[in-house]
């Protein structure tokens, strides 16, 4: 005998069966180590939110730098569905140079004032927007801290106290505004910087502000002089492509896109909190944190400019037509952002 289902009946069995469907697991690599604030205080809740935003649909688990791909492979890796979604750090530029050239010397005042000109620069500029997008779907992005030297003996006020000196650095475009100041950079890889200064490679050490307290320099440096955001590094936040369009359903995609919003925001006010505690952890450990009065730092910025000099070609070998142009107009669209 035949038995036959009502559409009320079929309804109900497909509804059980829809309750009981695994999540969807996802995972997201975050930029930062676990002792990085930035993740207790933003990213954890954020991939935690997931679940609870969609009711359990969609679970999103958290690795931190390094823990799926390599650091230095994330955007390939979130490129090609190796990570689901990750924090990336923008200084590829190769792959892209429009984001790379937000790190051009003094482009903002300070770190809320970044991530305002980044979002000007994101709204205004098709090319921007296009490398933004270029791993996978943009979610959202934050903005690196201040700059500071950290210094063990010599007191840093302005750019010729770094005449002759030797300044550790970790990366070649900070090793050039070392050298614009009369510094001489000693390149070592971020997990050497405190030995480097322990054994003498170094007078000193370049970094954002979080970057310097994160190598426990303050243990034996005794002065450290905040440059302000003589460059600025973009944090993009993205998921790939395929699983945003393909194994997310609309509804959930929009709640990926709304749960995701403020997350910039939150990343830097974690960062402003970091580095007002940076300061203080310092000022109590017996180290001199200094400002530059207006002067000192009219001197930086004189001084840091000449490194576009260096910057030009290695744009236009990334692909950018008539660089300066673009660098001027970087500077033009940051100067209409209060």
């Amino acid at each position: 005998m035949k038995k036959l289902f009502s559409a009320a009946a079929i309804a109900c069995l497909l509804s059980a069966a829809t309750a009981y469907a695994a999540p969807l697991e996802l995972n997201y690599q975050s930029i930062w180590n676990p002792a990085q604030r930035q993740n207790p205080e933003v990213i954890e809740p954020w991939t935690k939110s997931f679940e609870k935003a969609t009711n359990g649909e969609v679970k999103m688990h958290l690795f931190y730098a390094g823990g799926i791909v390599e650091a230095t492979d994330v955007q390939n890796g979130l490129l090609h569905g190796m990570v689901d979604a990750a924090g990336w750090s923008a200084i590829d530029i190769r792959r892209t140079p429009y984001v790379y050239m937000l790190g051009i010397p003094y482009l903002t005042k300070d770190q809320p004032h970044a991530y305002r000109v980044i979002k000007k620069l994101y709204e205004s500029v098709p090319e921007l927007q296009k490398d933004f997008q270029y791993p996978g779907k943009l979610l959202s992005f934050g903005c690196s801290a201040p700059f500071a030297v950290a210094s063990k003996e010599i007191p840093v006020h302005s750019p010729k106290d770094f005449e002759g000196k030797r300044v550790l650095v970790t990366s070649g475009v900070f090793g050039e505004i070392v050298q614009s100041w009369g510094g001489i950079p000693v390149q070592v890889a971020p997990g050497d910087v405190y030995v480097g200064l322990q054994r003498g490679m170094g007078e000193m050490f370049i970094c954002g502000v979080s970057c310097v307290k994160g190598a426990r320099v303050h243990e034996f440096c005794k002065h450290m002089v905040v440059t302000g955001q003589t460059s600025v590094s973009a944090f993009p936040v993205a998921i790939n492509r395929e699983v945003f369009n393909e194994d997310l359903t609309p509804e959930q995609q929009k709640i990926v896109v709304d749960i995701s919003a403020d997350l910039g925001e939150k990343i830097v006010a974690s960062f402003l909190r970091d580095v007002e505690d940076t300061y203080k952890e310092f000022r109590e450990a017996g180290m001199e944190v200094y400002f530059p009065n207006e002067q000192e730092m009219a001197e930086f910025k004189e001084k840091t400019m000449a490194v576009l000099e260096s910057w030009y070609p290695r744009l236009e070998d990334a692909g950018i037509k008539d660089p300066k142009s673009w660098v001027q107009k970087y500077y033009d669209i940051a100067a209409t952002v209060d």
